[in-house]
């Protein structure tokens, strides 16, 4: 090897070696885990699609924010995703004005996994490997919710297969 690559060698091992800025792994958020066991029963709304989602209460509750909730698997109970909303900020201003003040906290911790993709709305997102973290202040017409929500796709493909009766899918 020559001194330079002899050189070059253990550099490269020390930069990888260091975390990124602003990328921690997605686990969960407000004191709860996804993929965790959830034993509440109290029913705090639906999902457009008419998931329900069941109210928890938060380790630390976060400003602005006042229902907490989570979807889970319909079997085994597992936690899907978690959600954190207001149900009207007061106008479309302050519903931006608070995202863009979860953004800078939240790029802190995973700013390394933010997502580009283009959204309806005011929204950020930042996607780790099966998980995902969204802030999201949706085009809205009579009042100006903000959420929150914490998802894995590993634990939607789950909630899906518990949700199936495949006795109604025949012979396919």
């Amino acid at each position: 090897m020559k001194a330079k690559e002899k050189l070059l060698v253990p550099i490269l091992l020390t930069l990888l070696s260091i975390p990124a800025y602003g990328s921690s792994v997605i686990e969960g958020g407000l004191g709860v885990k996804l993929g965790g066991s959830f034993s509440g029963t109290e029913i705090i709304g639906n999902t457009t699609g008419e998931v329900p989602i069941y109210k928890f209460s938060p380790s630390r509750p976060l400003p602005k924010l006042d229902r907490y909730g989570v979807i889970v698997t319909p079997k085994t109970r597992k936690i899907v995703e978690i959600w954190a909303w207001s149900a009207d900020m007061g106008s479309t201003a302050a519903c931006k004005e608070q995202l863009e003040r979860f953004e800078v906290v939240f790029d802190k911790k995973y700013g390394g996994h933010k997502s580009n993709a283009i959204t309806f709305g005011e929204n950020v997102i930042y996607r780790h490997l099966e998980s995902k973290i969204s802030i999201n202040c949706p085009i809205s017409f009579g009042s100006e919710p903000l959420y929150l929500q914490y998802s894995s796709d590993v634990m939607e493909k789950l909630r899906l297969s518990e949700s199936v009766d495949e006795e109604d899918f025949g012979d396919i």
